[in-house]
């Protein structure tokens, strides 16, 4: 049977995706400034340096763990903005969760992250905004189009999601779709 647009991209809403997956969707020139940490590898104190490196935007891979185990994946961006001898970083978890509530929710709590918000120099603003349903995956397609629209701040880009005329995850979908084909 042959599948219909609408039914991919349906399945793309239940399907997860990897980083070398949501490099794909980016454009080449923001491609190469972003890399992916993994929450549980950050060290107890971690600086500027040890979250971004050289790049400007992260995929931060957190895990959540129920008796030692993962039982869930969620992929959260953060973007760092520089304006003259200032930065500030913009995270965007689209289950709207501020850091603290996120770090709080995945279990063990990972307290290295809010040790970093609290002790950086510039600001650490977050999106309170939820944009992906709670029983969907597609957290990474999220992310990759929170890089791609970088330009945007998280005003801008929640006002372009309300003002698509369809769902978020939709949306966001639909964007990873073309990139993607052939690669689940």
């Amino acid at each position: 049977m042959r599948k219909t647009i609408e039914q991919e991209i349906e399945k793309r809403e239940h399907t997860s995706i990897s980083f070398a997956q949501i490099q794909k969707v980016l454009p080449p020139s923001i491609r190469h400034s972003t890399h992916m940490v993994e929450l549980d590898k950050l060290p107890e104190r971690p600086k500027d340096s040890d979250i971004f490196g050289s790049a400007q935007n992260v995929c931060l891979f957190c895990n959540r763990y129920m008796s030692g185990r993962v039982v869930a994946s969620h992929w959260v961006v953060l973007l760092l903005k520089k304006k003259k001898n200032r930065s500030t970083v913009e995270v965007c978890d689209p289950l709207g969760n501020t850091l603290e509530h996120l770090l709080h929710v995945l279990r063990p709590p990972k307290m290295s992250l809010l040790w970093w918000k609290r002790n950086r120099r510039g600001k650490v603003l977050s999106s309170t905004v939820q944009f992906q349903k709670d029983t969907l995956s597609d957290c990474g397609d999220h992310a990759a189009n929170r890089i791609c629209l970088r330009s945007l701040s998280n005003r801008q880009y929640q006002h372009f999601l309300k003002h698509s005329r369809m769902p978020s995850d939709v949306v966001v979908s639909m964007l990873c779709f073309l990139p993607l084909i052939g690669t689940d």
